[in-house]
């Protein structure tokens, strides 16, 4: 009997056969990846492919039935995807949570102005995210905008090839001593984050803020009044990339957390007729503090129990749904951490994860004091780990330096429900970047664990 623990390197275990999936598995998440830069297009897309997988509507559904498979699209920024179990759903359901926004630029409310000959556009900050990396950069935006007589425009400029970019200059390094001689979180000003977005005016008349006015009136029907209270994000322009000579690598923006969302999907997909109900949840805002209708502390959660409850057969009531959430166990999964060998003072010696040794079990969110995290029960966490050894799911423990930094997720708040809770996170460098960086085989484990968890 084998008395310690000592971690595994998933590529060194892994069959030839688990290798090439690896691989598939890291080719279907570039398109996922790259057709999911907002959460708004994240929830597009992920409705999309569940559709094709035989999901539907739970609104258009007059029962639900074990094995059935059905969603629900709450204002297309918060969603869910379940597949209904052999027990009742009061006896619990098995989740899998995680948020579909990344850190990012917004436009704000009164986006566009002149200035030296130049149209820009003013942006603030979404999340917590280094200025610098935004700067010389090609960027991208994507929005929906509602027009004054009611009707709805998608806006999507810069993600193609053949696309004109945004961009936002830095000074030139000749003239930068200033900013050089100052830290790095004061070094970059938000308030000069601006979008170049035009140099030529059409006409002496005119002046260069209209050509932008011209070119959005006529390419989308929209005016300036209409941009006010539009949604409008703006987004690194790249795709998703291999990275490595040996291609084991994948770099791009939003890992955090469309890695976990990509992994929750997967697991949610290949749930047939589950012991009890599986339930993939894909929220937003955790980035600015997991609140609003389409964050994790939203009651949208009780509504869709409670409906689909009484779908399956269940009263909807306060009972049955507090019934629910005492039952149910779920995987709070993330994208972050990490053992960076160009910054090894960050990684704790003892408890720190190292990328390709599998998903990171946390029974606690790496924060100063546990401070807003939500702990896992020794109860809960052994039967995650027995369900992983008996399914050869690699996986290793973390936790953070203390008082050395730190993030929270949304595991808190459906602890708060009730739920027994862990959180689990992918390995990923330079978290809330612009472009971030995982190797394949972790991606691909998560995807394991997620669909072993949601079949038990």
């Amino acid at each position: 009997m084998d008395l310690s623990y000592t971690r595994k390197n998933i590529w060194n275990v892994a069959s030839a056969d688990k290798k090439r999936q690896i691989r598939e598995t890291a080719e279907a998440f570039k398109s996922f990846n790259d057709a999911s830069k907002t959460e708004r297009l994240c929830v597009k897309e992920l409705v999309r492919r569940a559709e094709e997988k035989g999901f539907r509507n739970l609104l258009h559904m007059q029962d639900v039935k074990p094995g059935d498979r059905v969603y629900y699209n709450d204002n297309g920024k918060l969603l869910y995807l379940a597949v209904a179990g052999c027990k009742a759903l009061t006896e619990g359901a098995a989740l899998v949570v995680s948020h579909t926004d990344s850190p990012r630029l917004d436009l704000k409310i009164m986006p566009l102005y002149e200035e030296g000959g130049f149209a820009y556009l003013k942006t603030s900050l979404y999340g917590s995210a280094k200025l610098e990396k935004w700067t010389s950069t090609p960027l991208a935006m994507f929005g929906t905008v509602m027009r004054i007589d009611g009707s709805m425009v998608e806006i999507a400029e810069g993600q193609d090839e053949e696309d004109s970019v945004l961009f936002i200059t830095d000074a030139s390094l000749h003239y930068s001593q200033e900013q050089n001689e100052r830290k790095q979180g004061a070094a970059y000003d938000q308030e000069r984050m601006n979008l170049f977005a035009a140099s030529r005016a059409e006409s002496a008349e005119e002046t260069v803020k209209h050509t932008v006015l011209r070119y959005l009136y006529e390419k989308y029907g929209v005016t300036e009044e209409d941009l006010i209270g539009a949604d409008l994000e703006i987004v690194p322009a790249g795709r998703t990339r291999d990275a490595g000579f040996d291609r084991s690598a994948l770099c791009g923006y939003g890992f955090d957390d469309k890695a976990a969302v990509f992994a929750a999907m997967e697991g949610i997909f290949s749930c047939v007729e589950p012991k009890r109900t599986a339930i993939a949840v894909f929220c937003d805002k955790e980035e600015i503090g997991f609140c609003g209708r389409s964050g994790s502390q939203s009651r949208v959660t009780d509504y869709f129990l409670r409906l689909l409850a009484e779908k399956s057969g269940c009263a909807g009531d306060g009972i049955v749904l507090n019934q629910i959430q005492l039952n149910s166990s779920l995987l709070s999964l993330e994208a972050v951490c990490g053992f960076d060998p160009n910054y090894p003072e960050s990684h704790e010696k003892y408890n720190g994860s190292l990328l390709g040794h599998g998903l990171q079990l946390m029974k606690y969110a790496s924060r100063y004091g546990k401070i807003r995290t939500s702990e896992a029960s020794a109860e809960f966490f052994s039967i995650i780990k027995k369900l992983f050894n008996d399914h050869g799911v690699v996986w290793q423990p973390f936790a953070g330096k203390e008082n050395f930094g730190g993030f929270s997720t949304v595991a808190v708040d459906f602890a708060n429900m009730g739920m027994e809770t862990l959180d689990a996170a992918i390995c990923v460098l330079g978290a809330h970047s612009t472009y971030e960086f995982m190797l394949k085989s972790d991606l691909h484990e998560a995807c394991i664990a997620c669909s072993v968890y949601l079949n038990a």
